[in-house]
């Protein structure tokens, strides 16, 4: 192996075990060293966003598959409210019924963060067999997570 590349693997090893660690140094002005970066170890984004959007889309597919715009609707922003009211989703059931298959389970495929309003992706089977991709956006509202957005495709 080249010493340049054993240069940059150290190099690499050495930055990882800094962010485990609990945060990246820089020096300051003064030439002391500080925190640049804060790491929450264990974590990353997609664990902060994973959990509450595989639990507001469940609650989601159980309203869809039951009939029910209570639990269809329980996590939605008030822009949700008044984008789909219990008149569409009651229209809209039996559209809704075929692109979800008896008993959906949501696949996470991951997440985009645009300005806040964070976009999580789902795969689930239809009645068909087919894929369908469910994409979910959620904004945290106080310390709760709220649909903005929802798209069965």
């Amino acid at each position: 192996m080249k010493k340049s590349t054993v240069a940059i693997i150290t190099a690499f090893i050495a930055f990882s075990a800094g962010m485990t660690a609990g945060s990246l140094l820089q020096k300051n002005s003064e030439g002391k060293a500080e925190k640049a970066i804060e790491v929450k170890t264990g974590t990353t984004p997609a664990d902060d966003y994973k959990l509450p959007a595989t639990r507001i889309v469940d609650g989601i597919l159980k309203g869809i598959k039951g009939g029910d715009y209570k639990t269809f609707s329980t996590d939605f922003h008030q822009i949700m409210l008044s984008a789909v009211p219990e008149a569409v989703f009651n229209q809209q059931k039996a559209t809704f019924n075929i692109l979800i298959e008896d008993k959906p389970k949501p696949q996470w495929l991951g997440f985009y963060d645009k300005a806040g309003t964070i976009t999580t992706l789902f795969k689930i089977k239809a009645r068909d067999g087919s894929d369908t991709l469910v994409t979910l956006s959620i904004i945290k509202v106080n310390e709760d997570w709220k649909v903005v957005g929802c798209y069965l495709q």
